[in-house]
């Protein structure tokens, strides 16, 4: 009985050790340098922080590319227009006046011109 249980544990051992290989993913080629826009607008009087970076390939993770000098605005349906501050590191923050029911989106305008623009989401 010992000695099935030695064999038992020494075949379970050569097994978990001799079959590991490192697995190494391909990388990503595909197109980098997309803007990504992380954040929720805060109806109930907090305050709304959105932050904006620039996706990269994968193997270069942990440097995120903060998107500064955007002009971030809030557009309700039917009233003004609300600005968020940029605060540093692709962070915009401001407190909102929104409306329960009102329909809100986000326009964003980075520093090369380009506009973004959310679908309308209702609060």
């Amino acid at each position: 009985m010992k000695i099935n249980n030695i064999v038992t544990c020494l075949l379970a051992a050569i097994l978990f050790t001799s079959c590991r290989d490192e697995y190494i993913p391909p990388l990503i080629n595909s197109d980098t340098n997309i803007l990504v826009v992380e954040g929720v607008l805060n109806a109930s009087g907090g305050t709304t922080t959105i932050r904006l970076s620039r996706s990269t390939k994968i193997d270069n993770f942990n440097n995120i590319v903060a998107e500064e000098g955007a002009q971030v605005t809030v557009e309700g349906e039917t009233g003004p227009t609300q600005s968020l501050t940029a605060s540093g590191g692709g962070l915009y923050r401001g407190t909102l006046a929104l409306s329960t029911g009102g329909k809100y989106r986000v326009r964003i305008t980075t520093t090369n011109g380009k506009e973004y623009l959310s679908l309308l989401i209702q609060q």
